[in-house]
């Protein structure tokens, strides 16, 4: 189950990667005057290509919540693998 939630954000990911580039060309011919008249229509599915569909989800556990966009980790293993010296940098905080 939470493989398949990995796969399926990772193939969002790129769908959105591949159309980006067309949607920002087409929002610039929008507002270009000359070429209003001949461009009035978006020719691409938007549904598909949309930056609101990707939820960053934890790259070893697939958990959706508290995961930290630096690392693509959630925080439960950020913690475990932070306190194994595996993350390079990163130190735990004592008082």
């Amino acid at each position: 189950m939470k493989f398949l939630r990995i796969v399926n954000d990772k193939s969002k990911r790129l769908v959105f990667k591949k159309e980006e580039l067309k949607k920002n060309a087409l929002f610039l011919l929008k507002y270009n005057l000359a070429a209003c008249k001949t461009w009035w229509w978006n020719p691409l599915d938007t549904r598909l290509s949309s930056k609101v569909k990707i939820k960053n989800y934890c790259i070893l556990s697939g958990r959706a919540r508290g995961v930290l966009r630096d690392f693509k980790l959630s925080r439960i293993f950020l913690r475990k693998l932070g306190a194994k010296g595996f993350i390079s940098g990163l130190k735990k905080k004592t008082w």
